[in-house]
């Protein structure tokens, strides 16, 4: 996401490999969890590599630890050579807690139900707001809260790891299905909405399929490519 003078990454996934030119902007990097595949990216993210480049670094205390431990404890011998406060970039780790701010976006955050747990970020850029619900599932009236929480959003993006046929087998894994991302966008008020988090046993056709059949049904709503960019 970029807003104004900030740049700020949703998750260190494989997709912060290859980030766009950012110029000198700060870099922001906003966690919604610990499993590896959101940061597996993380020690081979570019901006790490030059010499005192800002990059921040958030996310929740999991296990009653803080953000700093746990990289730590990933990332070091001997899984990976370096820590990545090693690394030449001015890196700094922040325990977040309830809303934030960075530059001028106000960010907010709710708890969803996965393993572990994990964080859905609010992001509000002068009025322009952006909901991350990845790694969430429609358990306890989790889709109520969301609902509440993403009220009138300008994006959602949501998880939809299963359609609902493969969803019961897998209910507890922490992820959601685009039907029940529907209803959730639609009690919302969202204008519009795109699906993430897809299934790795999914083929391109299935995906692009999935994606031809919610456009025809719902002309804001669409399964996230690799390079899409959205302007809000």
């Amino acid at each position: 996401m970029e807003a104004g003078n900030e740049a700020i990454f949703l998750d260190g996934g494989t997709g912060i490999v290859s980030p766009p030119n950012l110029g000198n902007r700060p870099i922001h990097i906003l966690l919604t969890h610990l499993h590896l595949d959101h940061l597996i990216g993380l020690p081979f993210f570019p901006p790490l590599s030059q010499k005192g480049r800002q990059i921040d670094l958030y996310s929740e205390r999991r296990m009653d630890t803080d953000i700093r431990a746990m990289m730590n404890r990933l990332f070091a011998p001997p899984f990976w050579p370096l820590r990545l406060e090693d690394y030449p970039s001015d890196l700094h780790y922040h325990d977040i807690e309830g809303s934030f701010r960075i530059g001028d976006v106000d960010i907010q955050i709710m708890s969803a139900a996965h393993p572990g747990g994990s964080t859905v970020f609010k992001l509000n850029y002068k009025g322009k707001i952006l909901v991350f619900a990845t790694d969430f599932e429609h358990l306890d009236n989790k889709s109520g809260e969301l609902a509440e929480f993403a009220a009138n959003a300008d994006l959602l993006l949501y998880d939809a790891q299963y359609t609902e046929e493969d969803y019961e087998p897998h209910k507890g894994f922490g992820h959601s299905t685009a039907e029940e991302g529907i209803r959730i966008a639609e009690k919302a008020c969202v204008k519009q909405v795109y699906f993430i988090h897809h299934n790795p046993d999914y083929t391109d056709e299935k995906l692009l399929a999935m994606d031809e059949k919610l456009r025809v049904l719902h002309p804001n709503m669409a399964i996230i490519k690799q390079g899409t960019r959205i302007i809000l």
